[in-house]
């Protein structure tokens, strides 16, 4: 393979040995030899770098090869190629690709044996570059004829294939072109294309390949081996392999499989599960992996092979994943239900993938089974946003998915009749999110269960379960009465003292009462401080405002200030994550505290650790960090130091580490400790002086545990389930005088819910923490507090018990008093204030949530009663508003609401259009809504803006039906009519309520940033804190122009943008021809950034990376609103002018004058085209287009170059379209003509006068009498008896010197079609031939004057001929 020698070099035996290089060093004399082996030696001292970084080694090689003789490379690279074989086959072609480099480079010549031999050697270790295997086939044959250099192509093919090597994207074509150099057929091509896929299994091989395959293989199917093979393929792919199974259904191979002929390794099942696991997920670009949806022909195999699956009986295993993050892709589980394929249930904890939108089943055998039906239900609810219905909304050609939203919101009214208060708080607002209009209208029989219920159900349970006022410290409450209202109180923890601090003092409590209190000195300018109780003093500190601030002091000295060697856990409780449950022990000496890494006492600096969790069985401690399970678990520490020890042996109550079957403990929540001399009996549960629960819970998915089941120290036992995340369960609480066992979870938000229903009872607030805590949603209990960490809960009391027994007696009936009686509700026997206070306020509650539910019963009514609009075709979001991408937001240049597959956004149109006519109510056009809307109120005056997207070809299909729509609804509303004023903007909705509560009429609906974008008359007051606010008049009738330009549409379809319009858009505005092409196409693209730019780069625009950055910054400076003026620039008042001759290049001018108006223009810069249209047209090189476009020729003109510019100038006055830049620089180019006849001269200035005062419109050729000369052309049409197109073809023949077809074609704008039609038009009504051809005139003359002169001497002789 290498550069010929007169003496035969030997192909190395073993190539890991190769001394290829010397052996030919050999041939060339003995100190040839000497050098080449000391080279080798040297490159051959740094192999060993070669198994770790191999281009490393390349590199180091190619340095010392660098002053080599041209003729030494070849051979020296073939050898360490020869070495990197077995070590990397990339490396390894790299240096076979220098080789051959070199032999190009220094026009060596070739060995062809030792060359062929090397080829195959590289090709049997997969190390040859693409290049190079794709050029073998046209070396083979200059060496050894077609036929066995294809013989030997194959052999080539034959080693590669079996090689981990890669085949190349162009080999279909290589194979081809091989074979039929040969004198083989398509047959042979289909046999060895099989035959090197075949053998590429779990290889990578490029899509092109598998579709270029596709052809010669259907034509010539494989043989049921290779039919196996190709079924067993499973290449390695960036995507989804959808290529790979698309030539499975092509060649036959699929049928094959599903007949039963041919059974892949496994069987079909196992096919599918290895699919499914290796094509689950996609790598991305930065590492990591994302999951993509199964391709639509993987559903079809799975429908092909449905019968044999099913005969099989065996579940197919559809979740697992070769990464290890398993799901179920709802759209092939969806078939596999459809066609009754028994599928392997993975367990709930398994996620369901829901492609929304872009699924491509309609996933109802999935939503009507009994076991993933409910999941579909779950997932689809989980993946909505606020606002946006039930699942029903989301999947509208899913009916049966109803079954489990009446499920869903049966639940939820289970809650509002006979839940916890709190619980049915939450269950109104979360109705009246999913109860939108698909929703209400699909579940027959919502009115009634809502009307039926009376809130008595919920207020009973409240008061009989046990409210969070009976329950008190008084210690702690004591405490709190020495702060001001108003004053942010922190607590610290020492159990069983609690520390309460504001902003200058602390005082310590015990559940006997009051153990310390001191006055805080903190330094001017301090940060948040913390203080806590250790040994009977307080330790106070403080954060700095920078690093390496802060300080603290203790109570008994608090001049002596010091920086802790620990600052980091010196912060306020705040929750389980920032000093757990608040377990953190005093010494049994009282001396000290336990920070669960050493133990402090008064004086210390060290500070405070940071294992938060602790446990004391009144013997031994211990602790662990929060996310135990992660850091350690939990240890026994030294009672005297509190140091861990080691030792992971846990208390007794905990042993085993083990929970019952299916369970585990959940490590952080592992609670005990013995409760002080004296304490009350704890509602938590105790044994003897012992306190604790064990918290386990299931299997889960996802962020947290969410199922749980508690065992109290007392014997008690609880289970919870939450939808929510980090909800954390630590204790079964027992409410004063018989009220129920409630499982309370979080802090410092603390939520209590029914043992026996997990009902939400109520919620309680805790002290603030150490960080901003998220807002909560305020239930029944809130004002309740503040209540302390969840471990000094053991010392919380019944405040009254004649109170609650009184409470624990409350019947529903006298719960429906209570309701009736408002703010004078009271309750006989209850006597104690602040549980008399928490009756109120669960009355108060309770009223409130009746209210809230009868204003969703109305609202479910109105939904129910009727539709308030009619839309021709309901078009769905997910259609439309891509459809509008670009031009419906005012604030981006891309929409931010998820599209719903629901018409919300023509609905709204519609809707808001009745409201604003006063046909109906505000309340009306809102329930009318399907969805959230997308904004859309931007398009109003700028309607023809989406208008032009319909007119023009490059639109696709289905969004041009989904505009058509649109327009045709936009057509029948009051801001389409001629004349009327509007204004559009955004708004405070607070703001927009105040005007309709005056009497104004607004539509509006929810925007960004909290506003609503709205639309109004212009006539009307504006909002008050209004933003962006426009107004428009509507110009024309768009109540009749729509409908016309609909109408047109339909008839003569849509319109290609033609080059002539692109090339005036570009020279009017200096910008690139894709990017004009782009824009005339409608800024073609998608909903999104990088999807524009995508588009610019791909066919038909091809745009350099130079280009698309340039129309990146163009769009960003043009906006939305700049975007939504030029296309609407595009439509004239009567649509029909577009179908007109000129009707696109007469919009690109229109849209380029607007451009102009919002851009910068930049100077039309040749890009070649000029050059290359004066080049063909006539010869002349690019210097005379850079001389018309810059009106100066480059060098003196003599007289051969004196006749070149008069070419040029004619060209550029003439037979360029009107517009052409060119055109200026010939009329300035005309005074350089001093070497030409006078009578030259002046005849180019009649064509340069013609170019300043042409009727012509921009983007039109003078060369068309349609536009020329347009009352001449009427004059011929009439008296031939033929149309106005005929007519101009008739002059045109005859005024311009036998033009060829392709140029009339481009002068008239007509297609190849057209142009046949008008000539027999001509022939059948016997017009006049044209004479025969002359030569052409000696002096230019306007065409116009050419038509008139032609028609004048043709009539004239036809007269002639009637008066011979």
């Amino acid at each position: 393979m290498t550069s010929s020698t007169a003496t035969p070099v030997p192909f190395p035996a073993d190539h890991r040995v190769s001394e290829t290089y010397v052996d030919w060093a050999r041939t060339q004399g003995p100190g040839v030899e000497a050098e080449a082996r000391a080279l080798l030696e040297r490159v051959g001292r740094r192999k060993a770098t070669a198994w770790g970084k191999p281009g490393r080694f390349v590199d180091e090689a190619e340095r010392m090869a660098r002053d080599l003789p041209g003729a030494h490379l070849p051979w020296f690279w073939d050898t360490a190629g020869h070495w990197l074989l077995g070590l990397h086959r990339r490396s390894a072609a790299r240096a076979y690709a220098k080789a051959r480099t070199a032999e190009r480079t220094h026009d060596l010549p070739v060995d062809a044996g030792w060359r062929r031999a090397n080829l195959a050697l590289f090709a049997r270790f997969g190390a040859l570059p693409a290049t190079e295997l794709g050029g073998a086939p046209a070396w083979l044959a200059e060496v050894l004829g077609p036929v066995d250099a294809h013989r030997e192509f194959v052999s080539l093919l034959t080693a590669w294939a079996a090689s981990p090597g890669e085949l190349p994207a162009d080999l279909a074509r290589r194979v081809r072109d091989s074979a039929r150099a040969a004198g083989l057929g398509t047959d042979e091509e289909a046999r060895l294309l099989g035959e090197v896929l075949a053998a590429a299994h779990g290889k990578a091989v490029p899509d092109r390949l598998f579709d270029a395959a596709r052809k010669p293989l259907t034509a010539h199917p494989p043989s049921d081996a290779q039919a196996t093979a190709l079924l067993d393929l499973f290449p390695e792919s960036k995507n989804d392999a959808a290529a790979w199974l698309r030539l499975l259904l092509a060649c036959g191979v699929a049928d094959a499989a599903a007949a039963g002929r041919i059974a892949p390794e496994g069987g079909l099942g196992e096919w599918l599960r290895r699919y499914a696991s290796r094509y689950a997920h996609r790598t991305v670009a930065g590492g990591g992996v994302t999951r993509q949806a199964v391709p639509a022909e993987l559903l079809d195999l799975v429908a092909r092979f449905a019968p044999l699956l099913k005969a099989d009986g065996t579940p197919v295993r559809l979740h697992e994943d070769r990464y290890r993050w398993p799901y179920l892709d709802a759209d092939l589980l969806d078939v596999c239900l459809a066609e009754g394929i028994p599928v392997h249930d993975p367990g709930p904890l398994v996620r369901l993938e829901v492609w929304g939108e872009n699924s491509r089943r309609d996933l109802r055998a999935l939503a009507a089974d009994p076991v993933f039906g409910p999941r579909l239900e779950s997932a689809v609810h989980d993946g909505r946003r606020p606002g946006g219905g039930s699942a029903i909304s989301r999947l509208p050609h899913t009916p049966e998915i109803a079954a489990e939203v009446r499920a869903r919101i049966g639940k939820l009214l289970d809650a509002l009749r006979g839940g916890g208060l709190a619980a049915a708080d939450e269950a109104v607002d979360e109705l009246r999110d999913l109860l939108d209009r698909p929703t209400a209208l699909a579940l027959h029989g919502i009115e009634e269960a809502l009307d039926a219920l009376d809130l008595s159900g919920p207020l009973a349970r409240a008061l009989r379960a046990g409210l969070p006022e009976e329950l008190g410290w008084p210690a702690l409450e004591q405490a709190l009465t020495g702060f001001r209202p108003d004053e942010e109180v922190y607590v610290t923890c020492t159990w069983p003292v609690l520390t309460v601090y504001g902003d200058t003092r602390a005082v310590a409590v015990d559940h006997a009462g009051r153990v310390g209190e001191c006055t805080l000195r903190l330094p001017d300018g301090a940060g948040p401080h913390s203080v806590h109780w250790v040994g009977g003093q307080f330790l106070v500190a403080w954060e700095g405002t920078g690093d390496g601030e802060g300080g603290a002091y203790w109570s008994g000295s608090p001049a002596d200030v010091f920086r802790p060697d620990d600052f980091y856990a010196l912060r306020p409780y705040g929750g389980s994550i920032q000093r757990g449950l608040g377990y953190q022990f005093r010494t049994p000496d009282g001396g000290g505290r336990f920070d669960g890494e050493r133990v402090l006492r008064p004086g210390g600096q060290p500070g405070i650790g940071r294992r938060d969790y602790q446990m004391y069985d009144g013997r031994n401690f211990w602790s662990a960090e929060v996310f135990s399970e992660r850091r350690g678990g939990w240890e026994r520490l030294d009672p005297a130091t509190g140091a861990p020890t080691g030792d992971r042996t846990l208390p007794a109550f905990h042993s085993p580490d083990t929970g019952p079957d299916g369970t585990q403990p959940f490590p952080d929540h592992r609670i005990l400790a013995e409760l002080p001399p004296g304490a009350p009996l704890s509602p938590l549960g105790q044994d003897g002086r012992l306190t604790g629960c064990r918290v386990l819970h299931t299997a889960y998915s996802g962020y947290s545990p969410r199922e749980f089941v508690l065992e109290s120290v007392d014997g008690r036992t609880a289970s919870f389930r939450t939808r929510t995340w980090g909800r954390r369960p630590w204790g079964i609480l027992a409410l004063p005088a018989g009220g129920e066992d409630a499982v309370v979870t979080g802090g410092p938000t603390v939520r209590c819910y029914s043992a026996a229903d997990n009902s939400l009872l109520w919620q309680v607030q805790g002290f603030a923490g150490s960080r901003d805590r998220t807002p909560v949603r305020a239930t029944l209990g809130d004002q309740a507090g503040p209540v302390p960490p969840p471990a000094f809960w053991h010392f919380l009391t019944p405040r009254d018990e004649a109170s609650s027994r009184a409470l624990r007696a409350v019947s529903d009936t006298a719960a429906r008093a209570l309701l009736s009686s408002g703010d004078d509700a009271e309750l006989p026997g209850v006597t104690e204030p602040r549980i008399r206070q928490g009756v109120a306020r669960a009355v108060r509650l309770a009223a409130d949530v009746l209210r809230r539910r009868r204003e969703l019963s109305h609202r479910v009514a109105v939904m129910r009663s009727g539709p308030v609009v009619e839309l021709p075709d309901p078009v769905p979001d997910t259609l439309i508003v891509p459809a509008l991408h670009g031009l419906s937001s005012r604030k981006s240049l891309y929409n931010r609401v998820p599209s719903q597959p629901r018409p919300a956004l023509l609905t709204s149109v519609a809707a808001d259009g009745r409201h604003l006519r006063g046909e109906i109510d505000d309340e009306a056009r809102l329930l009318a809504l399907p969805g959230p809307v997308p904004e859309w109120t931007a398009l109003v005056g700028n309607i023809d803006a989406v208008a032009w997207r319909a007119v023009v070809a490059a639109t696709p299909d289905d969004r041009r039906g989904a505009i058509g729509a649109l327009l045709e609804v936009w057509s029948r509303q009051p801001f389409a009519e001629a004349g009327s004023r509007w204004r559009t903007g955004y708004a405070p909705e607070a703001r927009l309520a105040g005007l309709r509560a005056a009497g104004a009429t607004v539509a509006s609906h929810p925007g960004p940033r909290g506003l609503a974008f709205f639309v109004q008359r212009a006539a009307d007051a504006a909002p008050a804190d209004a933003e962006d606010c426009e107004e428009h008049t509507v110009g024309g009738d768009d109540t009749t122009r729509l409908p016309r330009l609909l109408a047109l549409l339909d008839e003569h379809g849509p319109l290609a943008v033609p080059d002539a319009a692109v090339d005036l858009f570009r020279w009017r505005t200096g910008v690139p021809r894709a990017v004009a092409a782009i824009v005339l196409d409608g800024f073609a693209g998608s909903d999104g950034h990088s999807a524009d730019l995508k588009v610019c780069r791909a066919k038909p625009y091809r745009a350099d990376r130079p280009t698309v950055s340039r129309y990146a910054d163009l769009l960003w400076h043009l906006g939305p609103a700049g975007r939504r003026s030029v296309l609407a620039a595009a439509v004239p008042a009567d649509p029909a002018e577009l179908w007109a001759p000129g009707g696109m290049t007469a919009a690109a001018e229109r849209m380029a004058t607007a451009w102009s108006g919002l851009l910068d223009v930049t100077p039309y810069t040749d890009d070649g085209s000029h050059a290359a249209a004066l080049a063909k047209d006539h010869g002349l090189p690019a210097t005379w287009a850079t001389a018309l476009l810059t009106g100066r020729p480059q060098e003196p003109l003599d007289a051969a170059a004196t006749g070149a510019a008069v070419t040029a100038v004619t060209w550029a006055l003439a037979e360029r379209p009107v517009g052409d830049p060119a055109a200026a620089g010939a009329r300035a180019l005309i005074d350089h003509l001093t070497g030409a006849p006078a009578e030259l001269r002046t005849a180019l200035r009649a064509l340069a006068d013609r170019s300043l005062t042409t009727p012509v419109p921009p983007g039109q050729y003078e060369a068309n009498p349609l536009f020329g000369v347009p009352e001449l052309v009427d004059e011929v049409a009439a008296a031939l008896g033929v149309g106005r197109d005929a007519a101009a073809l008739h002059l045109q023949l005859h005024a311009l010197d036998r033009p060829a077809d392709r140029t009339v074609r481009r002068w008239n704008g007509w297609t190849l079609d057209h142009h046949r039609a008008v000539r027999r038009e001509l022939t059948a009504a016997k017009a006049p031939r044209p004479a025969p051809a002359t030569a052409p005139a000696a002096l230019p003359s306007p065409a116009h004057e050419r038509f008139a002169r032609a028609w004048k001497e043709g009539t004239a002789a036809a007269r002639g001929k009637r008066r011979d």
